[in-house]
């Protein structure tokens, strides 16, 4: 029973340490990270199931595709309990029933009081020698404590729609956490990639000097799309915003700014895209100079 506890403790702890992100692969990235830190023989156990525990990491979002009770447990909208949020939220859930209805938790999300219920049904299982199904509530702990630990799964205003931000839960979800070094993700393209965006400057640079936002908008999510396809971070992140800016018809200004910007990252990446090219032709060059030069052997 200590073991058990301790277990769900650690993981309860160590995830919380590093959670900061949440699309699937920063779920499987949380999940990986706090195995990879967990100490002692219970960190060996983990580490040898490593492989199911950050495969595991997204099936709580799974589910809710076939289970509707799943989606209510991934967030909490503590505006609709209590505002501002305090102690006062009862950690019962039967109190907390008693306080807010079983239709009002569910409305206002119940994750608050999933992740000890959780850490309680790890716990059995671990008493109880199901390592599978132990694996499973590891797996669906880290999800939710990841959860629990992104902003935007706290708040009624979740997407930006209330503030005129509207698409920042997908910016600061999944974009922003799998940023890259710019100059790394915009470079190496392969031809395919390069004239993709290369066909579109052109049309892109007509809108922004026409203010086409409707224009912008198409130009926005073809590169965006284009951008996320081949793990181009920077020109997705400024894609995908535009193209929620011009949809929600945020400020003309930053509109430009951000048409301009996606603009010059484009430019850049053809710019890349040539530099790559002369440096593979000098790369042959130079073997093929090497090798005119060896000594014949005959």
């Amino acid at each position: 029973m200590k073991r058990s506890v301790r277990c769900a403790a650690l993981l309860w702890a160590l995830s919380a340490t590093i959670l900061w992100g949440w699309g699937n692969e920063a779920h499987k990235l949380v999940n990986g990270h706090a195995v990879d830190i967990t100490p002692g023989p219970l960190g060996e156990y983990l580490r040898a199931h490593r492989k199911e525990i950050v495969a595991w990491a997204v099936a709580a979002d799974d589910r809710k595709t076939e289970d509707p009770a799943e989606r209510h447990k991934h967030y909490i909208d503590f505006e609709l309990f209590e505002d501002p949020p305090t102690p006062a939220i009862p950690l019962d859930r039967s109190m907390a029933e008693a306080r807010y209805t079983a239709a009002g938790m569910v409305k206002g999300g119940t994750l608050l009081w999933v992740l000890p219920e959780v850490v309680l049904s790890l716990r059995d299982a671990m008493a109880a020698g199901d390592w599978d199904r132990a694996l499973a509530q590891a797996a669906d702990l880290g999800h939710y404590l990841a959860d629990g630990h992104q902003p935007l799964h706290t708040t009624v205003n979740y997407d930006g729609q209330e503030t005129g931000n509207r698409g920042v839960h997908y910016m600061f979800e999944s974009v922003m956490t799998q940023h890259k070094d710019e100059s790394e993700s915009i470079s190496h393209l392969s031809k395919q990639t390069a004239l993709k965006i290369g066909l579109q400057i052109e049309d892109l640079a007509s809108a922004v000097d026409s203010n086409d936002y409707s224009n912008l908008r198409t130009m926005a999510a073809s590169l965006g799309s284009t951008a996320i396809e081949h793990g181009i971070t920077s020109i997705a992140e400024v894609a995908v915003w535009l193209e929620h800016s011009t949809s929600t018809e945020q400020d003309p200004c930053e509109i430009t700014q951000l048409a301009i910007d996606l603009l010059d990252l484009c430019r850049k990446s053809q710019r890349s895209y040539l530099n790559d090219c002369e440096q593979m032709e000098f790369s042959q060059l130079d073997s093929s100079s090497e090798l005119e030069a060896a000594p014949s052997l005959a």
